[in-house]
């Protein structure tokens, strides 16, 4: 199994909670819609940063305004639903609410410890 983690980072022009609305409302529906493009992903997570502070680190805030995770069980899968030509216009929407020169990417294979 492995990850892509996307940190995202919203356009200047919308706010916190009018970027989370859009995320969750509008282009995350479209995600899972394209069939196919989520027909090759296993798990698709929307994690939304909160506004202020982090609690326990002063007046750090987060870098980010929210980290997308989209599971793949190979690399052929994560291929197959990027290189489909229905992408294009889930990318197109990208540009609708996010800053994509300051979003952050990584593929990563997740090792899990139970305590």
């Amino acid at each position: 199994m492995i990850k892509l983690v996307v940190c995202l980072k919203r356009k200047s022009d919308l706010s916190q909670a009018e970027f989370s609305a859009y995320w969750k409302e509008r282009h995350g529906p479209l995600f899972l819609e394209t069939t196919a493009v989520s027909q090759h992903v296993t798990k698709y997570v929307q994690s939304h940063t909160l506004e202020g502070p982090v609690p326990g680190f002063g007046e750090a805030v987060s870098a980010f305004d929210g980290f997308a995770e989209i599971y793949f069980a190979n690399a052929e899968d994560m291929a197959a639903a990027f290189g489909a030509p229905e992408y294009s216009v889930i990318r197109a929407d990208e540009r609708q609410f996010l800053d994509l020169a300051k979003c952050r990417i990584a593929v990563v294979e997740e090792v899990g410890f139970r305590g």
